[in-house]
């Protein structure tokens, strides 16, 4: 790997960490360190357990699963959590296990009803949310109430259906 390429990787990797997406791959000198499975808000689902299947292979331990918030999620590869300016001792692969992450809601077939249930939470969240900042500005006689009324009765109206 040159210089350039190392940087690039390294760039990369950093902004996966800081936001990262369904199907990272992330791993060290050919040895697989996690996958991304799923990104719901801020709520980050990865797998870094493997099992042995028969000799010589393995796959990810789906029994084994974490679910970290996003700030939680951004530790996990560093060398030292303390000292993030220390940088990271794996490197990831953006999208690269998509095929994990579609065996991963077969095999676990509750997964994608939680999934649907954390977005929906989700989205209620943000309803809630944009509705008492309107009503803050309302009461302080803003005209950007009127905006965030609008805002959340569009959000309603698209939950409705």
């Amino acid at each position: 790997m040159t210089s350039k390429e190392y940087l690039e990787s390294k760039e990369l990797s950093e902004k996966h960490r800081l936001n990262p997406t369904v199907g990272d791959y992330w791993s060290e000198r050919c040895v697989p360190f996690m996958v991304v499975l799923d990104v719901v808000g801020d709520q980050i689902t990865f797998c870094r357990e493997r099992k042995s299947e028969e000799p010589g292979y393995w796959s990810w331990d789906f029994s084994k699963v974490e679910t970290l918030p996003l700030s939680g999620f951004q530790l996990v590869p560093l060398y030292n959590k303390e000292y993030p300016e220390r940088g990271m001792w794996c490197y990831v692969s953006p999208g690269k296990m998509m095929d994990v992450v579609k065996e991963y809601f077969q095999e676990w077939p509750g997964m994608m009803q939680a999934k649907q249930e954390a977005k929906d939470t989700h989205r209620l969240r943000t309803i809630k949310e944009l509705d008492k900042l309107a009503r803050w500005f309302k009461e302080s006689k803003s005209t950007v109430a009127d905006v965030l009324f609008d805002a959340v009765k569009l959000l309603k109206e698209g939950e409705a259906k």
